[in-house]
């Protein structure tokens, strides 16, 4: 009878507890009637974002965007703290793509993330926090923009 090596053990934990349900916390879809990509003038955008759950002090994510819009084609990419990326997402036109893998852990999915910038910037659904941080409250979440800096496209 073989033995399971000991160092493979946190692996077969953390495995067992997000089949479990134990993982981190998911943030849950939020349809969102998408922008065209062909209405939108060039930009490039930086952003420190926080997800936050249903409760307050329960964040979900914490990451670093970058958002590009350049010949209709918006494009969101996403870093954690340490660099590695979370995430990439293309949009043409009203057709989404998912660019590579998502980080396994990351807690939304990147159409997510999509639909919360573009609730931000083109619907009209985000408000202004006393710390100026662009804020988007939908569906049992909180997600937190600010904008670390403009770039030319």
């Amino acid at each position: 009878m073989r033995r399971v090596p000991w160092r493979l053990m946190p692996l077969f934990a953390l495995l067992a507890c997000q089949t479990l349900g134990f993982g981190p916390a998911r943030i849950p879809e939020c349809p969102v009637r998408l922008v065209s990509t062909t209405a939108m003038d060039a930009f490039r955008l930086r952003y420190h974002v926080v997800v936050e759950g249903a409760r307050p002090d329960a964040v979900a994510a914490y990451f670093d965007l970058v958002a590009e819009s350049r010949a209709s084609v918006l494009t969101l990419v996403a870093w954690n703290r340490f660099g590695a990326q979370l995430f990439a997402v293309r949009q043409r036109g009203m057709h989404v793509e998912r660019v590579g893998p998502v980080l396994p852990g990351f807690p939304a999915s990147p159409e997510r993330i999509l639909a919360d910038f573009q609730r931000l910037h083109f619907l009209g659904a985000a408000v202004t926090a006393p710390d100026g941080t662009r804020v988007v409250d939908a569906c049992g979440t909180r997600t937190r923009f600010a904008r670390v800096s403009e770039d030319p496209p």
